[in-house]
């Protein structure tokens, strides 16, 4: 398949650093009616959240005094399920979904060392999760020649980049 090659029509011809720095005052004003724009929109979406909330809060109310109300019904009357956990009525469901959850008493890093002193190897595999990855940061600190037995190397980038000289943009 062929490699798509971007036309480079659309490049401005440039042919001082004068040019080069109106270029930069015009990217730089541009970047600030984006964040203008961000900016408005990002309080226009947070208010309205803040007027959803208000109107979803008494429907929420509502919905959980009648689920709380269902579920008081259900429990007095749990002899009429049987062995049944649920039961299907016109317009749903209601009953009880069964689940185990594990509950962890002492603190997670207390339960680990537990685990650790207490079990076989074997099963300690089995209970705690270990991801193993390597390490770029530990890497980094490593000589060429080391980097080179683990099939690795320094890569070095100079990236181009355009850093306009930006004014504070406020809502």
């Amino acid at each position: 398949m062929a490699k798509k090659v971007k036309p480079q029509s659309d490049i401005i011809p440039v042919e001082s650093f004068d040019q080069v720095d109106d270029l930069l005052h015009k990217i730089g004003s541009l970047a600030d009616q984006i964040d203008k724009i961000n900016i408005d929109n990002s309080a226009k979406i947070e208010q309205l959240k803040a007027e959803a909330k208000l109107e979803i809060e008494p429907l929420q109310l509502e919905l959980d005094q009648l689920a709380e109300s269902i579920k008081a019904f259900c429990v007095s009357n749990k002899k009429t399920f049987g062995t049944r956990q649920s039961m299907t009525l016109n317009h749903g469901k209601v009953g009880w979904r069964k689940s185990t959850v594990i509950s962890i008493k002492t603190k997670n890093d207390t339960t680990l060392k537990l685990i650790k002193s207490l079990f076989k190897p074997a099963l300690i595999k089995d209970c705690i999760i270990t991801k193993e990855s390597v390490s770029k940061d530990a890497l980094a600190k490593l000589s060429d020649d080391q980097l080179a037995q683990v099939e690795a190397k320094r890569v070095p980038k100079n990236p181009f980049y355009v850093e306009p000289v930006r004014t504070e943009v406020k809502a």
